[in-house]
């Protein structure tokens, strides 16, 4: 600690002590039952944190479980008139469509060709 003079106030005294004292600790490392103690803690926070998660994965399970598995039923088909038909993209009569009847083979082939696009 320095010593200064009578003008100076005392509260100089105390910046000089902790400059010391701090120049003091960046010399020495940190001990070890420091660090335990640091590493422990992280493990717990760790711990913590993975049972919170194992709680959210298992709710998210059984809400997985719950939900109602949607079956999709074909389409409900109406009657049409002489001129017009029905034609599927889908397999299975999904995705109707109507076309004209008047359509060849070719022309109706073509038109589904475009419409699966």
């Amino acid at each position: 600690m320095t010593r200064h003079g009578e003008e100076e106030e005392p509260q100089c005294y105390c910046v000089d002590f902790i400059e010391g004292v701090e120049d003091k600790c960046k010399v020495q490392p940190p001990s070890p039952h420091v660090e335990r103690i640091a590493v422990d803690l992280i493990d717990v926070q760790e711990a913590e944190w993975d049972s919170e998660i194992e709680i959210f994965l298992q709710q998210l399970e059984d809400d997985l479980e719950e939900t109602p598995k949607v079956v999709e039923r074909p389409p409900e088909l109406k009657e049409l008139p002489p001129s017009w038909k029905y034609v599927f993209l889908g397999d299975e009569f999904k995705k109707p469509m109507v076309i004209s009847s008047m359509l060849t083979p070719l022309e109706e082939e073509e038109l589904l060709r475009e419409a699966k696009k």
